[in-house]
C-alpha cells in the first residue's frame, strides 16, 4: 500500500507551513508534512471499492486545494486549466487533456509535477505551494486508475479520523487574556489550557467530553480563540467545529433537607467537615465530601455553646452551657469527655493545628488553652486566662509562629519557644493582637468603627476586613491604620461601565474632532459664495458685453438696409448715375463686410457668455455642496451629541447599580486569599484583599452561611436547607459545540473570531487555503447565524476585529487584503489593499478611525478606515507580522514575528520603542493583558513567554503538560 494508504490528506496542517507562516517557516518544516500527516490522522480500515474510490478523490481534491488551485481555478486558469473542480480535470487545458485513463502513469499532468527541468508548481512560486511528494503522486495515479472518480459535496465533509497529535507537537497559534484579568487561554496543540495571568494558580485544560477517551478541546490543533467583553464566555476554534464554554458560577447541590440555618457554624479544616448549632440543643454533624448529616441530640445533656474543629485529632471539640467541654467524633458520634482546670463557657472557640485553643465567654473573657490528647489516658485542657483581653467580642484569629517565622511541624506545648500570635475585636472597633504565650499585646489598631460585627485578618498580616453592622465591608491598613477600600463594588458592573467610560470618551473625542473640521468646512463655504459672487460679476460683464454687440449688429444691419435702399435707387438710374452705383456698391460690400465682423463678435461674445453662465453653475453648484458639508457637519455633531448623551446615561444607570447590597450576611476567605461575600441574596460576590471585584457566584436561594471548602471549594448554606458548592476560580464548561469534523457549518478550520464590543454577536472566519475565506456572524444569545456574508475573501481568513465602538468590523485574510464590513448594514465597505503576501493580524485604535494589519511580507501599515489611504508603512522588519496588540488608548503597538521576536513600536513613526528577548522559534499569538503591565507570547515550541512591559524583562516562561 502507499505511504498514505486510506489516510485523508485534507487533514494536514497547511496552515502550520503556509498560510502561518508561508516564507521563513516554509523552507524549515515542509520536508515534514507526510510526517505530520501520519502522526494525528488515523489510517482508515479495509474498504469497499466504491468508498475506496471515494476516498481517493477525497485524497485528491485535498491534495489540490493544497498545492494546485491556488493558481487553477475559475478566476485564475492558468494554462487554460482548472483543478477546483472535477470536470477541469477531465477535461485538460491549453497543453490537452490533463489525465489519461488507460495509461494513469503517462498521464501529462503527472508529467508536469514529476518534471526536474520545469516542474509544477514551480519553485519559489508566490503562493508558497511546494512539489508533490511521492506519495502524493501515488495517490493521484491510484485516483486515475480507478476511473477519475469526482468527488461530491458529502465526499468532501467526510470526517477524517484522528488521533492525538504526536510528541513534541504542541504548537501555540491562538492565546488570549481575558478583560478581567484573570484568565489566560492557551490553545496548546489540540488543548486550550486556562491559566491565571499572574502565573500563580493552576492551569486546567478545557477538555470536550464528546471526544473521549481523548481528553482535549479539539480533534487538531486549535486554530482561534476569543474572550467575550464581560471575560464570562469563551469561544474556540477547530477543525469544521466551534465550541463555546462558559465560566461555571451556577451552584451545584451537594443535598438537601438541613435544618433551618443555625446562628452559628463551623467546618473542619480540610472542609470535609461541618457543624451547625443553635441554642435549642444538639449538634448537626454534616459529611460534607459524602452530602451525609448527622444529629447529635440524646446524648448530650445541655445545650452546645460552642463547637471547634481540632485538626490534630481530626475531631469536634464541644463546649455547653454548663462549661463542660468534650470530644465528638464525626463519623462514630461517640462522646469523650474533656477534663479541664478551669471552668469556661465559651459562646466561641478557636483553635489551631498544634493543640492551641482561644476560648471567649459572654462576658468577652478570653482563655489560652492547651489541648492534651494522649492515646492511653483522658484528654484535659489547661485554660489560662489572657489578662490582656478583658473583654472582646470576637477571637478573629490563631497562629502559632516559631522563631524562625515558620510554624512548627509537630504539635505545640505550653513551653515551645513559638509565639502564638493571636487577634481580638474589642467592643469599640480596635483590634488587638495579642502574644497569648507571654500574654502581651503587640499591637492595637483603633479603627473608630464602634458597633463592627466581625473582622478578617489577612494572611500576611498587613490588611483586615472589617464589617460593620450597617454598610460594606472595610479594607483597612492595619500598618497605616486608615480605610484603603470598601467592598461595595459588583463584579458585573465593572467591566460594561469600563466599556462605557471608554465609549463617552472615545465619543467626546470624535465629537472635538468633528467640532474642529467644522470652522475648515465654513471656511469652504465663504470662499465657494465668495467665487459664485466674483462668477456672477465677471457674468453680468460679458452679458453687457453681448448687449453691446448686439446693438453693433443692429446698427451694422441698418447700414445695409440704407445701403441696399441707395444701391436700387443708382439702379434706377443707371445710366444716369453708372459711376455712383459702383460707389454705392462698394460701400455695401464695405457694409457687408462690417455685418460679418459684428457677427463674428456677437458669437464671440455668446460663447464668453456661456462659459460664464458654465462656471457661475459650477460655483453655486460648489457653494450649496460646501453649505450642505456645513449642514451635514451640523447634523453629525448633533447625532453623535445624542449618542454621547445615550452613552453617559447608560453609564449613570450602570454606576447606579454598580454597588451590592450593603448588608453582609456572612463572608469566608477562599484558598486563593480572596473574600466570598453573600449579602442576603442569590449572590456571592468575591474581592481580592484590596478591594477589587474578582467575579460573583450565583445560587437558586437566599444565601445564609459560606465558607470555605477543599480542593479549592466554596460550600453556601442556604435559608432552604440546602448545601451547595462552587469551584472558584470557576471554571469553564462546554455550552455548546457547533459544527463537526464531518459537517460542513464551517468550511474548514475555524481560523478567526471575534466577539463584538457588546458581547451580542461573536464573528466566525473560516475557508479552505486557496479557495476562498467565509465569514458569518452568529448571535451570542442562542449562537445561531445571524448574517451569513458568504465568501468575503478569495482565500483563508485569518484575523477577525471589531471596532472599538462596534460600528466596523475589519477582516484579513490570505488573499492579502483587509476588508472594513459596515456592522450596520453587513456590506463591504472597502479593501484596503497594499500589502505583497497574507494579511495575518489586525489591530483597531481607540478611536475606531485608523487600523493596523501586520502581513507576511513583513511590514505593518496604518490606514485611514473612512478614506482607505495608507498613512504609513513600517518596513523593515525581521519576520513576517503575525500578531498585534495595541496598547491601551496609545500609538504603540505590540509585534510578534516569525522570527521568534517581539517588539514594541511607535506607529506614529515606526520606531522601535523595546524589545521583548527570549522568545524562540515563530511566534504565531500575542497578548496583552487587562492590566497593561505585561504581554505574553506564543507559537511553534508551545512555550507561552511573558514580559513586564516597562522594561522589557523577561518575567515568566509557561509549559503545558501533554494529557495522558
Amino acid at each position: 500500500m502507499p505511504p498514505y494508504g486510506n489516510v485523508p490528506i485534507r487533514a494536514m496542517k497547511k496552515r502550520t507551513t503556509v498560510h502561518r507562516a508561508p516564507n521563513l517557516i516554509l523552507q524549515g518544516i515542509a520536508c515534514l508534512l507526510p510526517f505530520t500527516t501520519h502522526s494525528y490522522l488515523k489510517a482508515g480500515e479495509e474498504v469497499g471499492a466504491a468508498d475506496r474510490q471515494n476516498e481517493l478523490a477525497v485524497q485528491v481534491m485535498e491534495i489540490a486545494r493544497q498545492q494546485c488551485v491556488a493558481c487553477h481555478n475559475a478566476k485564475q486558469a492558468e494554462g487554460g486549466l482548472r483543478l477546483d473542480e472535477h470536470a477541469g480535470w477531465l477535461q485538460g487545458g491549453d497543453s490537452g487533456p490533463a489525465i489519461d485513463a488507460d495509461q494513469p502513469d503517462a498521464s501529462y499532468l503527472l508529467e508536469r509535477v514529476r518534471s526536474e527541468e520545469d516542474p509544477m508548481p514551480p519553485d519559489g512560486n508566490a503562493v508558497g505551494a511546494r512539489r508533490l511528494t511521492a506519495a502524493e503522486i501515488s495517490v493521484i495515479v491510484q485516483w486515475i486508475a480507478a476511473g477519475a472518480p469526482g468527488w461530491k459535496s458529502e465526499m468532501a465533509a467526510t470526517a477524517p479520523q484522528f488521533q492525538p497529535l504526536p510528541p513534541g507537537f504542541n504548537p501555540i497559534y491562538a492565546m488570549e487574556a481575558s478583560s478581567d484579568n484573570q484568565a489566560l487561554a492557551v490553545g496548546h496543540g489540540d488543548t486550550v489550557w486556562i491559566t491565571d495571568p499572574s502565573g500563580q494558580g493552576e492551569s486546567n485544560p478545557l477538555v470536550d467530553p464528546a471526544l473521549a477517551p481523548r481528553r482535549s478541546t479539539h480533534l487538531d490543533v486549535v486554530q482561534s480563540i476569543a474572550f467575550s467583553p464581560d471575560s464570562q464566555r469563551l469561544a474556540t476554534g477547530g477543525y469544521r467545529t466551534l465550541k463555546i464554554w462558559r465560566r461555571q458560577v451556577e451552584a451545584v447541590p451537594v443535598f438537601q433537607g438541613l435544618r433551618p440555618p443555625a446562628e452559628t457554624m463551623v467546618v473542619s479544616g480540610d472542609g470535609k467537615w461541618m457543624a451547625t448549632w443553635d441554642a435549642s440543643g444538639g449538634v448537626e454533624f454534616i459529611d460534607v465530601a459524602r452530602g451525609i448529616a448527622h444529629r447529635l441530640l440524646r446524648r448530650l445533656d445541655e445545650p452546645v455553646t460552642a463547637v471547634a474543629w481540632e485538626d490534630g485529632t481530626q475531631q469536634w471539640i464541644t463546649c455547653d452551657r454548663t462549661g463542660d467541654w468534650r470530644f465528638i467524633t464525626p463519623t462514630e458520634l461517640s462522646v469523650i469527655p474533656i477534663a479541664t482546670n478551669e471552668r469556661v463557657s465559651a459562646i466561641q472557640v478557636l483553635g489551631d493545628a498544634h493543640g492551641q485553643l482561644l476560648a471567649r465567654e459572654a462576658s468577652g473573657r478570653v482563655a489560652w488553652g492547651q489541648l492534651f490528647a494522649p492515646p492511653d489516658s483522658a484528654p484535659r485542657i489547661e485554660w489560662k486566662w489572657l489578662k490582656t483581653v478583658p473583654s472582646c467580642v470576637q477571637v478573629l484569629s490563631l497562629d502559632v509562629v516559631t522563631a524562625a517565622g515558620a510554624a512548627p511541624s509537630q504539635p505545640a506545648s505550653a513551653n515551645d519557644a513559638g509565639t502564638r500570635i493571636a487577634w481580638f475585636l474589642n467592643e469599640d472597633g480596635t483590634l488587638v493582637q495579642v502574644d497569648v504565650h507571654s500574654d502581651e499585646v503587640q499591637r492595637e489598631v483603633p479603627t473608630g468603627i464602634p458597633e463592627l460585627r466581625t473582622a478578617v485578618i489577612d494572611a500576611g498580616g498587613a490588611v483586615a476586613i472589617l464589617v460593620p453592622g450597617e454598610g460594606h465591608p472595610i479594607v483597612w491598613s492595619i500598618d497605616n491604620n486608615e480605610q484603603l477600600a470598601l467592598l461595595n463594588r459588583d463584579y458585573r458592573m465593572v467591566q460594561p461601565i469600563a466599556r462605557r467610560r471608554q465609549d463617552v470618551a472615545r465619543q467626546q473625542a470624535w465629537l472635538q474632532s468633528l467640532a474642529a473640521s467644522m470652522p475648515q468646512f465654513e471656511e469652504a463655504a465663504q470662499k465657494e459664495r465668495e467665487a459664485e459672487m466674483r462668477f456672477r460679476e465677471e457674468r453680468d460683464k460679458a452679458a453687457e458685453a453681448l448687449a453691446a454687440r448686439e446693438q453693433e449688429l443692429m446698427a451694422a444691419r441698418e447700414a445695409v438696409e440704407k445701403a441696399d435702399q441707395a444701391l436700387a435707387a443708382a439702379e434706377a438710374a443707371i445710366e444716369a448715375a453708372k459711376q455712383a452705383a459702383e460707389q454705392k456698391r462698394k460701400e455695401l460690400e464695405e457694409q457687408k463686410k462690417q455685418v460679418t465682423q459684428a457677427e463674428e463678435r456677437r458669437k464671440a461674445a455668446q460663447t464668453e457668455l456661456a462659459e460664464r453662465e458654465q462656471a457661475l453653475a459650477a460655483a453655486v453648484d460648489a457653494a450649496a455642496y460646501a453649505a450642505q458639508r456645513v449642514e451635514e457637519g451640523k447634523q453629525r455633531i448633533a447625532e453623535e451629541e445624542n449618542t454621547l448623551k445615550r452613552f453617559q446615561t447608560d453609564l449613570q444607570q450602570l454606576q447606579a447599580q454598580e454597588m451590592i447590597v450593603p448588608q453582609v450576611r456572612s463572608m469566608a476567605t477562599l484558598e486563593t486569599g480572596e473574600l466570598a461575600i453573600a449579602n442576603g441574596d442569590r449572590y456571592v460576590h468575591v474581592f481580592s484583599v484590596d478591594g477589587q471585584p474578582r467575579g460573583f457566584l450565583t445560587a437558586t436561594e437566599t444565601i445564609a452561611h459560606l465558607f470555605s471548602g477543599s480542593d479549592r471549594s466554596l460550600m453556601a448554606i442556604t435559608d432552604g436547607g440546602a448545601l451547595l458548592r462552587w469551584t472558584w476560580p470557576a471554571p469553564f464548561v462546554l455550552e455548546q459545540s457547533i459544527g463537526a469534523a464531518n459537517q460542513q457549518v464551517w468550511s474548514d478550520r475555524v481560523t478567526a473570531l471575534a466577539f463584538s464590543p457588546d458581547g451580542q454577536l461573536l464573528a466566525v472566519g473560516s475557508g479552505p487555503p486557496s479557495r476562498f475565506g467565509d465569514l458569518k456572524i452568529l448571535s451570542t444569545e442562542d449562537f445561531s447565524v445571524v448574517h451569513d456574508l458568504g465568501q468575503v475573501h478569495s482565500d483563508t481568513v485569518f484575523a477577525l476585529q471589531f471596532s472599538p465602538d462596534g460600528r466596523l468590523l475589519a477582516s484579513a485574510g490570505a488573499d492579502k487584503l483587509c476588508r472594513i464590513i459596515d456592522t450596520t448594514q453587513w456590506r463591504v465597505l472597502r479593501n484596503l489593499e497594499g500589502h505583497t503576501h497574507h494579511v495575518l493580524a489586525l489591530a483597531w485604535y481607540d478611536d475606531s478611525q485608523r487600523l493596523l494589519t501586520g502581513s507576511a511580507d513583513q511590514t505593518i501599515k496604518v490606514w485611514e478606515v473612512a478614506t482607505g489611504q495608507q498613512q504609513r508603512t513600517i518596513a523593515g522588519l525581521p519576520g513576517e507580522i503575525t500578531a498585534l496588540r495595541l496598547v491601551g488608548t496609545s500609538s504603540q503597538v505590540i509585534a510578534a514575528m516569525s522570527d521568534g521576536s517581539v517588539r514594541l513600536i511607535n506607529s506614529d513613526d515606526g520606531k522601535t520603542v523595546r524589545t521583548f528577548a527570549g522568545g524562540e522559534n515563530a511566534l504565531f499569538a500575542a497578548t496583552l493583558f487587562a492590566d497593561q503591565k505585561r504581554i505574553a507570547a506564543a507559537g511553534q515550541t508551545g512555550k507561552v513567554w511573558i514580559w513586564n512591559m516597562d522594561d522589557g524583562k523577561l518575567s515568566q516562561t509557561l509549559n503545558f503538560p501533554r494529557i495522558p
